[in-house]
């Protein structure tokens, strides 16, 4: 029990430390999932940006590519063919996609935010 609680002192400090969050995932920036987690880090007070890839990228490792303008729509429809390859949730800018692959998407809100990055979550 006592290297437990050792274990867990340092998330417990960056917690208490990182009120800023980068969110990302591999499954796409529309997932129910990240969207959830988006909400319930906003409820607990947190500072979040999503940077997801445009489409369900997982197993896709640490693959990377330049971003390209889509030639198709986004998951689920929420942008359309043509859409740049980089953009945001018109209701909410802190929602954005790449068309590109989670670690790109993770990378490419470091150029947009920077300093507003302090803590990185990827689920």
């Amino acid at each position: 029990m006592r290297h437990l609680s050792l274990i867990l002192v340092p998330f417990l400090v960056a917690s208490a430390l990182c009120r800023n969050i980068l969110l990302t995932n591999d499954d796409g920036w529309a997932t129910a999932q990240i969207r959830a987690q988006n909400d319930a880090l906003l409820g607990a007070g947190f500072h979040v940006v999503i940077s997801a890839p445009a489409e369900n990228e997982s197993g896709t490792g640490s693959d990377s590519a330049d971003p390209e303008p889509l030639t198709e729509p986004c998951e689920f429809d929420t942008c359309p063919t043509g859409s740049p390859a980089e953009g945001f949730n018109s209701s909410d800018p802190r929602i954005n996609y790449v068309n590109s692959f989670p670690v790109d998407a993770a990378l490419m809100s470091e150029v947009r935010v920077p300093s507003f990055i302090v803590c990185i979550l990827l689920f």
